[in-house]
């Protein structure tokens, strides 16, 4: 390949000489191609490392995505390859995607290593100026989670030594939290590309996460003293503290903890037996873990922040619990629609047929979040569009449809139908 290609897809680490400057900017959110009209700045890179992105033909320059989360337009000798460094060292498993990249494939290799080994790093690339303010917003806010003696464990693991603040759910306005809400979504964006595959590879309907928390550590012993949790008391059994967190402790299957900001912290996995796994989170490192299969110690570092939250197992009445109030959704941060009061059905399984070809509910989820449908255009064998379809939608013609696609599903499917089986008579079943 040409220089103008030799690069792209590989980690790199920039070697401008001594007191050059390349044109770079904060990494963009969305994609490398909406940075044409972004404004570029002189920065002095060298000795950083980061992901080549992309050939930019204009610029005559390899398009980089730095560790520090800038977007830097580098030339031709100034790069040379670099090797990941594993999670044990410091390093990560996988690179945050781009926005042209596949999700499912992400999605898959996440699935995959959790499977493998039960964890997975990705090293995310949030800008700088993102991160710190974020660190300040949590820093502003003044209304710590408080959990109980017996329970805290169990969410923020072994000997915890952070305050801990409830984020407030996006609302797409500009608020002091906008920067929180901004990275908060990315564990929802990767709750979404895992999803897909938490049923065949991982064991679990994966579709649901709670709120996210934002971990600071305490600011001196006397706030660490007064944030120490307090025992049970009759009053939590009344609320129904107790049957909240055995509810959790069912169904919470991937913790996701997102080191942002504050220097390199350390998380302790305890995977069972006597043997544990160290890793070193540096800024923009997002942990995911089986937390239904392994506990874990956080060692913040000084003036860090780190956000978290969790994806449970998919179950309709996982917290309707007989005794909570109808608020009990905001009091467990559990996103999502509001759950329905009254009778529920309990569903043991779930079949279907789908448009698309969908044989089964997972396959439909997938062909969604892939961003496409089963909707097409009638099948001659099924409609005649000179009977029942009229071009003109002004047309006041009783008995004719304005549109001639729809979501069909295949003949063999319909034809495969046993309508004896649940009792409905042929005619009712052929009309």
């Amino acid at each position: 390949a040409g220089d103008g290609q030799w690069y792209v897809d590989q980690l790199v680490e920039i070697t401008t000489p001594a007191g050059e400057t390349v044109p770079a900017m904060p990494f963009p959110l969305a994609d490398v191609a909406e940075a044409e009209d972004e404004a570029w700045q002189e920065e002095d890179l060298c000795g950083q490392w980061g992901h080549c992105a992309a050939w930019d033909d204009e610029r005559g320059a390899y398009l980089v995505r730095t560790s520090e989360g800038l977007l830097a337009a580098v030339p031709p000798g100034q790069l040379k390859e670099r090797a990941r460094p594993e999670p044990e060292d410091g390093g990560f498993d996988l690179l945050w995607p781009l926005e042209s990249a596949d999700p499912n494939a992400f999605g898959a290799s996440v699935a995959d290593l959790l499977q493998a080994k039960g964890y997975c790093v990705v090293r995310t690339f949030l800008p700088e100026g993102v991160r710190e303010q974020a660190l300040r917003d949590a820093q502003a806010l003044d209304k710590p989670r408080m959990f109980q003696e017996e329970t805290e464990t169990d969410y923020l693991g072994r000997g915890n030594a952070t305050k801990v603040m409830r984020l407030e759910l996006d609302s797409g306005e500009k608020t002091s939290q906008s920067s929180l809400s901004v990275i908060d979504a990315q564990q929802t964006d990767i709750g979404i590309m895992l999803s897909a595959f938490t049923e065949q590879i991982l064991g679990f309907s994966g579709t649901a996460r709670t709120g996210g928390l934002a971990r600071l550590p305490a600011a001196n012993s006397a706030e660490a003293s007064r944030l120490r949790p307090e025992p049970l008391v009759f009053a939590d059994l009344e609320d129904g503290v107790l049957e909240q967190h055995l509810a959790f402790l069912k169904f919470r299957r991937v913790s996701m903890l997102h080191v942002v900001a504050g220097g390199v912290s350390e998380v302790r996995l305890h995977v069972g037996g006597d043997r544990d796994v160290v890793l070193p989170l540096g800024d923009n490192s997002l942990l995911l873990f089986r937390h239904d299969q392994m506990t874990y110690t956080y060692r913040p570092a000084p003036y860090s922040l780190a956000l978290q939250s969790w994806m449970l197992e998919e179950d309709m009445n996982a917290f309707q619990i007989e005794g909570l109030a109808p608020s009990a959704d905001d009091a467990l941060g559990v996103l999502g629609p509001k759950r329905p009061l009254g009778d529920r059905v309990q569903v043991k399984s779930l079949a279907g047929r789908y448009p698309g070809k969908a044989q089964d509910p997972w396959q439909m989820w997938s062909m969604l979040i892939s961003g496409t449908d089963g909707v097409r255009a009638w099948d001659k064998t099924r409609m005649n569009e000179e009977l029942y379809y009229s071009v003109n939608p002004q047309d006041v013609i009783y008995g004719k449809s304005y549109t001639n696609h729809g979501g069909f599903l295949e003949y063999e499917d319909i034809s495969g139908f046993d309508p004896g089986f649940f009792g409905i008579p042929d005619e009712e079943a052929h009309s």
